[in-house]
């Protein structure tokens, strides 16, 4: 055999060895690349996972959708929810008078939903007779007067004022009461409180929840 056949024949197996070791590196890089990809996929889609895991598991509260009722011979205002039914009545709309004796409603608002009930009534008290005194001569039918406060136990729009629980009323439900005085007004706002069914002394945490606490807090007179 001649030297050139042996060299051709050297030549093929070291160019078949060489092309088998380049094919078989080039398919474990492409191997190892798959891998670490879909590791990094994986690794993604677990992260993503725990977020979504995260997001889902928070307790996420809804705020409700608020109206503002507006009373404009009165000045004042609150904030109601949006699916709460609202009235309201004028002495004035009732009866062609400028003023009323004193004891007697010059406005009464009702904002009610379901099992709540928010109501806002101005009384006259043109001689601004303190609350007390006021509720012993005029409110002394449908209040049970054994319950007034001595003295004023309450601070609504940074003044004193009278806060009332009673179990049972006319209304067949527990109501809280707030009467305050503006000018020649004397103001009660009473609220229904089902939880305080059979409930003979609530404690001050008690005595009122939402959506009551927002709403006494927006209320407020207008300029």
């Amino acid at each position: 055999m001649s030297k050139r056949k042996i060299f051709l024949i050297l030549f093929l197996i070291i160019f078949l060895l060489l092309s088998g070791l380049t094919i078989y590196f080039l398919k474990k890089s492409k191997i190892t690349n798959n891998y670490q990809n879909k590791g990094k996929s994986e690794s993604t889609n677990q992260d993503r996972g725990i977020r979504n895991h995260s997001f889902f598991g928070q307790k996420i509260t809804p705020t409700p959708a608020w109206l503002i009722f507006v009373h404009p011979k009165l000045k004042y205002e609150m904030k109601y929810p949006s699916n709460w039914k609202k009235d309201s009545w004028d002495i004035q709309e009732a009866v062609n008078v400028q003023g009323t004796a004193d004891g007697n409603i010059w406005s009464h608002v009702r904002l009610i939903g379901n099992n709540k009930r928010l109501e806002i009534l101005a009384w006259g008290n043109r001689a601004k007779t303190p609350i007390r005194e006021w509720l012993r001569w005029y409110r002394h039918e449908d209040l049970n007067l054994n319950d007034l406060p001595k003295d004023p136990n309450f601070i609504f729009l940074g003044e004193t004022s009278v806060r009332m629980f009673q179990e049972k009323t006319s209304f067949t439900y527990p109501v809280v009461r707030i009467f305050f005085q503006k000018e020649d007004k004397l103001f009660e706002i009473l609220y229904r409180m089902d939880d305080l069914i059979d409930v003979t002394s609530p404690n001050e945490t008690q005595l009122v929840d939402e959506p009551y606490t927002s709403m006494l807090q927006s209320f407020k007179f207008t300029p």
